[in-house]
């Protein structure tokens, strides 16, 4: 099914340099300053327009609705929406950020396997396009909500197939015993099914899955539509009732490591579209949807991170290696330590650029990347560099996605700027924040709370 692709950020091999939309990184790094989440916008359009033309060219009703949770923030959300896409949330937080940047109700699909009464009520009040129903006692808590505010609620309900996924096990979402969705093996989905359609106020559109993420090859997708077949045919034998659309999630994966192989949308779309045309539109309404939820796959290629080296420590005993502490991290981005993850580094400093047209490669140094809290926070180990000094730039590929919408303020640091860059030319999507921004939850003592102590 898959061929080895690359999209996105990488190195320019004529002027040996890291660019991003035509933006040399070193420059733009200069001018906005580190750490820096910097996006080739060019990149992100191509490959919105490849999956949504991908999939429509198997089935003509399909839809790509982007996975917010990946890279949320406005201006990810309006090139989305101008290239035809759907969003996908997983919060009230999100849902707030996607109608500010100017999503209509329709265009939104609300996900979360915990819904707070007051996220289902913000849900509804948006006239989201559907919620997606994750568990039985959701659907008590959504009629209260949509029988107090008078208003029909288009939903789903999300299936958890059953169904083992090779990946990282932080990373399965559609297994037994998944925290996500209603098994089909116990008659849990069936019985959400059934009480969603014994609602006058609960209009049940269709069914999900989501399988989870980093998934390289088809089989999952195929066995879980496989299952969803059955689950709708028992279900339309019973009530006469037939989806309009089923959404067969993301999680297609990206590639971290130099020549890993990795399936095209093209690929993924003639497989899963020809899937469901086969299995599973026959058990559907007439010109039903076929929806997909990429995220990962839409915007990691496309943003690099860049930090400065402040430390550089030759490493005591071990000859042609170093340690080097860079101004960001943990904070910035937990996916090294929270899921093992490996990104390929590069120094896109002039200064290295011009190094390495002058030393054989035999001269290169292998470096130990650290960040700068108060954690042993190893970033990325046996990174080959061929110099790397105190100042020099370093970028971080195939760094868009679960970077950004992951960052803390922990050690009180303030989190990056997010830039996206076209055709040589940068603009500035989202601030640096500032101590000011931290401090504006500051909550001032009450009078007569604070007592002088004495020494």
């Amino acid at each position: 099914m898959a061929a080895p692709t690359r999209r996105g950020c990488e190195l320019s091999e004529g002027a040996r340099e890291v660019q991003v939309g035509g933006c040399d990184l070193a420059r733009l790094a200069a001018e906005y300053g580190t750490p820096l989440y910097a996006y080739d916008e060019d990149g992100l359009r191509d490959t919105c327009r490849q999956f949504l033309s991908a999939f429509r060219a198997q089935w003509p009703q399909a839809e790509v609705a982007y996975a917010c949770k990946a890279f949320a923030v406005g201006a990810m959300i309006r090139l989305a929406l101008s290239e035809g896409l759907g969003l996908d949330v997983a919060s009230a937080g999100e849902l707030d950020l996607a109608t500010s940047a100017g999503a209509a109700g329709d265009a939104i699909t609300f996900h979360g396997c915990y819904k707070s009464v007051a996220d289902l009520e913000a849900a509804v009040r948006a006239q989201v396009g559907h919620v997606v129903i994750d568990s039985l006692g959701e659907i008590d808590d959504l009629i209260a909500v949509t029988t107090r505010l008078n208003r029909t609620q288009p939903v789903l309900i999300r299936i958890n197939p059953e169904v083992d996924v090779r990946t990282d096990a932080r990373y399965r979402a559609g297994e037994s015993g998944s925290k996500f969705g209603l098994p089909v093996g116990d008659a849990s989905a069936r019985r959400a099914a059934e009480r969603a359609l014994a609602s006058p106020w609960l209009r049940l559109d269709g069914v999900h899955f989501h399988l989870g993420s980093q998934i390289m090859t088809a089989e999952p997708y195929l066995e879980a539509i496989e299952r969803t077949a059955r689950f709708v045919a028992d279900l339309r034998s019973r009530h006469s009732w037939a989806p309009r659309r089923v959404i067969l999630g993301g999680g297609m994966g990206v590639g971290y490591d130099p020549g890993q192989v990795v399936p095209t949308p093209r690929q993924w779309a003639a497989v899963l579209g020809g899937a469901f045309r086969d299995r599973l539109a026959p058990l559907c309404a007439s010109r039903p949807v076929l929806g997909i939820e990429p995220g990962r796959a839409v915007v990691a290629d496309h943003g690099v991170i860049a930090y400065k080296a402040g430390v550089v420590k030759r490493r005591a005993g071990k000859p042609g290696r170093i340690l080097v502490v860079v101004d960001g991290g943990l904070s910035d981005n937990p996916r090294p330590l929270m899921y093992s993850a490996r990104h390929q580094v590069r120094n896109a400093s002039a200064g290295a650029r011009a190094a390495a047209e002058e030393r054989h490669a035999a001269d290169a140094v292998k470096a130990d990347i650290y960040g700068r809290h108060c954690e042993t926070d190893l970033l990325f180990s046996d990174v080959v560099l061929p110099d790397i000094r105190r100042g020099d730039v370093l970028a971080v590929l195939t760094a868009g996605a679960y970077t950004h919408c992951m960052a803390s303020n922990y050690n009180r640091f303030h989190r990056p700027p997010v830039v996206f860059a076209a055709d040589g030319a940068s603009r500035l999507a989202v601030r640096r924040e500032t101590s000011r921004d931290l401090l504006r939850c500051e909550q001032p003592p009450r009078l007569g709370a604070v007592r002088e102590t004495a020494i």
